[in-house]
């Protein structure tokens, strides 16, 4: 079976950006995935290429992709990488190698860090628990080790974490501990985290704190999500976060609705509070079209404060079969 997606944005005059991706399953246990991206502006040509392989043996699944970029004014570029991972009896290995060269940019794509080569692992234990207080208990530790293309040190870290479920109620505890020495900076984060309960998108309460250090900095978080539906047809949620990273503090509060009503049609809302901005929206949705679907948006869901405008967003797939 073999799956082809295309997607062409044309600014006339201006710009135009094309990504087009083929999937082929070879088997049962064997796929390849090939991808092409091409970006061009006024004095600027960008084309990515991307090709994956995968093979299942077993309980074994080794996986190697294969990315280059070029680009008009930073040059040429690619990244390697290749692994193995395993999951049987509940426990779960990821091992990986990966280099990155200086010059890998694709610009259609995501390339947050370059100029580095390395290994880097996880294990995952979960454990089901048949009687007892307990539902269940999930720990792991993953590491990496990283080096610049020339040989020095680029980043080197660990984290080990540790989750159980009660059963009564399915809240869930959650202690985690990462270590990060990068740029220079040994960064370290304990996260401590209260939900209740497990895997309810409609009912929930979630309590979360981070504390250590950041860039050489002190650094702090506490945040909050409630999700509730006081009726069948409206879901309410809210988030309050507050981050302090040494002298400078920063809250934002999100309080969003949706209203189902019926078929392929809602109307939902945000109101974003970001210091002292205020951003809020409402908007009419409609789907399920034969995967067509049409926003009408009242205000700017992206701008830091709330303004006037209306904005119309169509949008639908096309199947090409042979």
């Amino acid at each position: 079976m073999t799956d082809l997606g295309l997607l062409d944005a044309i600014s006339y005059g201006s710009e135009n950006a094309l990504a087009a991706k083929m999937r082929r399953q070879l088997s049962a246990h064997s796929m390849i995935e090939a991808a092409t991206t091409n970006l061009e502006q006024a004095g600027l040509r960008n084309t990515g290429s991307f090709v994956q392989y995968r093979q299942d043996f077993g309980p074994y699944t080794f996986f190697a992709q294969h990315e280059t970029s070029s680009d008009t004014i930073l040059g040429s570029g690619h990244r390697y990488n290749t692994g193995i991972v395993t999951n049987a009896g509940g426990i779960n290995n990821d091992y990986e190698y990966v280099e990155v060269t200086d010059d890998f940019a694709p610009r259609l794509g995501f390339a947050p860090q370059t100029n580095y080569k390395g290994y880097s692992g996880s294990t995952d234990v979960y454990t089901p628990i048949k009687k007892g207080k307990l539902l269940d208990t999930d720990y792991g530790f993953n590491w990496h080790l990283f080096n610049t293309m020339d040989g020095d040190v680029y980043r080197r870290g660990y984290e080990y974490y540790a989750a159980t479920t009660f059963r009564k109620d399915s809240s869930v505890i959650v202690l985690d501990q990462s270590y990060d020495r990068y740029q220079g900076n040994d960064d370290y984060v304990t996260t401590i985290q209260l939900a209740r309960p497990r895997n309810n998108p409609y009912r929930f309460v979630d309590f979360t704190g981070n504390f250590g250090m950041f860039g050489g900095e002190k650094f702090r978080q506490l945040g909050a999500d409630i999700g509730y539906r006081p009726m069948k047809k409206l879901q309410v949620n809210g988030t309050v976060r507050r981050q302090q990273l040494g002298d400078s503090t920063q809250d934002q509060v999100i309080a969003s609705g949706n209203w189902d009503m019926g078929n392929d049609k809602a109307i939902n809302g945000r109101v974003v509070k970001q210091g002292r901005d205020i951003n809020a929206y409402v908007a009419f949705k409609r789907s399920g079209n034969a995967g067509a679907e049409y926003f009408l948006i009242l205000g700017d869901p992206n701008s830091p404060r709330t303004r006037s405008s209306l904005i119309l967003k169509v949008s639908w797939p096309f199947e090409i079969k042979r």
